[in-house]
């Protein structure tokens, strides 16, 4: 018999994901999907995604479990990635569109 993949359990198919600034935690929940912007260009982030951390710019996209994609402006942050826990420092701007 061949040797089968087993699905993953759904919690592995999930971001969990913390966006803070200095002053408060912006959104923690979970996601689908992370899409922001490095020097390399737009990248995206999905579950079981390698660990890293990358300096961010500009915009940062979270598609919730829902299929809503919710966007922050950003000058800069840094985001962090490690195994499914995606951490976000941000300077945001007063501007957030849903």
């Amino acid at each position: 018999m061949a040797n089968q993949t087993q699905p993953q359990p759904a919690s592995n198919r999930l971001l969990n994901v913390m966006i803070r600034n200095r002053e408060k935690v912006i959104y923690e929940g979970t996601a689908t999907a992370v899409t922001s912007i490095n020097d390399k260009g737009i990248f995206d982030i999905l579950p079981e995604h390698i660990n890293f951390i990358s300096m961010i710019k500009e915009v940062l996209k979270i598609q919730k479990p829902d299929k809503i994609i919710q966007e922050y402006k950003i000058r800069t942050g840094i985001i962090r990635v490690n195994n499914n826990n995606v951490e976000v420092y941000v300077g945001l701007t007063p501007q957030v569109s849903t």
